[in-house]
């Protein structure tokens, strides 16, 4: 569970934005270690993360270490990931989420040439016109659709 106080210092610009660059390195499958996350912060941005960083970070003027917020939010009793889910929902596996569309885009591929080639069209040429530019988009169903009208031609 997170604290109250916590989400509601998420809630200020400068967390904000420091959250957000941490959702966005974890939704890209990479973990909390190594760079610091970019995000440019104003004077008042940069005072409201340090409420969380402390004193020394604001004065020191580095960057907003990936790690560094990591390890403040678990002190305080909650792992970063749990505080992202509280804050702006659950975090998405991007990565995953891209492999599943190019399985699905290329499994349509591959429907829309069975179906071709199913009523006499060489497999060679079927691949060439499903690989096409300006065809419906793979994933939308519209090119298998589009195959099966052709096939019936």
């Amino acid at each position: 569970m997170t604290s109250p106080r916590l989400l509601e210092w998420a809630g200020q610009p400068g967390p904000a934005k420091v959250l957000a660059a941490a959702r966005q390195r974890l939704e890209a499958g990479h973990g909390m270690a190594g760079r610091p996350l970019r995000v440019s912060l104003t004077a008042e941005e940069r005072d409201q993360v340090g409420k969380l960083l402390g004193t020394r970070w604001v004065l020191s003027g580095r960057p907003v270490g990936a790690k560094t917020l990591a390890d403040a939010v678990r002190s305080l009793g909650t792992d970063l990931e749990a505080l992202l889910t509280s804050y702006g929902g659950q975090i998405r596996d991007r990565p995953a989420e891209r492999a599943a569309a190019a399985r699905q885009a290329e499994d349509e591929r591959t429907r829309a040439i069975g179906v071709l080639t199913a009523v006499g069209v060489p497999a060679a040429p079927a691949r060439t016109w499903v690989a096409r530019r300006g065809l419906p988009r793979a994933r939308s169903v519209q090119r298998h659709a589009l195959a099966s009208r052709c096939a019936r031609v």
